[in-house]
This record gives structure tokens, sequence and C-alpha cells, in this order.
């Protein structure tokens, strides 16, 4: 899967629409799009098949992703919104959200707090 982004060195707002690749028929298709454009997020895939969009620049808001349907819903807000964050899926089938940049400026906006999605 490939959404959001952001069009050369242009300034938000940030591209909202997805697709999904094939490798078996080498194809992007379209699918549906996020509810808010996004940079710099992350994406995790969970044990039930859907993906977590979180964060992103300018953003506290989460999506799911529902491969079945096609389309994103809106999530549970992150505490403190994040860029250049990271994201992995722990072994209990949560996912866990760790630093990144609040967008406050200068070394003052660097995080070192984590979040939990369950």
């Amino acid at each position: 899967m490939a959404a959001g982004g952001q069009k050369s060195n242009a300034i938000p707002p940030f591209l909202s629409s997805a697709e999904i690749y094939n490798p078996s028929t080498g194809k992007w298709t379209s699918t549906g799009s996020l509810n808010a454009g996004r940079y710099n997020y992350t994406a995790t895939l969970l044990n039930n098949g859907e993906v977590l969009i979180a964060g992103g620049v300018h953003l506290a808001s989460t999506e799911l992703y529902n491969p079945a349907t096609g389309k994103f819903s809106l999530a549970a807000n992150l505490n403190t919104g994040r860029t250049d964050h990271s994201a992995v899926l722990l072994g209990n089938g949560n996912a866990m959200v760790v630093g990144g940049y609040d967008g406050s400026g200068g070394n003052i906006g660097y995080l070192s707090s984590a979040e939990l999605f369950h």
C-alpha cells in the first residue's frame, strides 16, 4: 500500500489518495482515500489484517485501513501529535508508536514518549 505523501516540495495540504500494489499482476490499483492528507506518518499492519495509520506532519489523528472494504476509518487520536516517529506491532497485538517530533521547533520538539494502540 502507498498512501498520502507530498508532491515535490509542495507545502500542505498533503495527499490523501491511496493505492494497493498486487505483486502477482505487477499493477497498482486505487483504493479508498485517507480522511486526512498525511506525510511522514507510520503504517503498521495489525494482526487482523487492518493497517494502522498514525500521525504525520501536524497530525495527532489515526486511521484504520480495512482491506476487505478498501476504506479508511478514523480511530482514536494520539495523545501527542507526531511526525518522523516509529511504530511497531508488539507480540500481544498492540501497536506502539515511539518518539518523533511534535513540530514545536528547535530541540524542544523531539519526543521521548511512547503510546500504545489497543
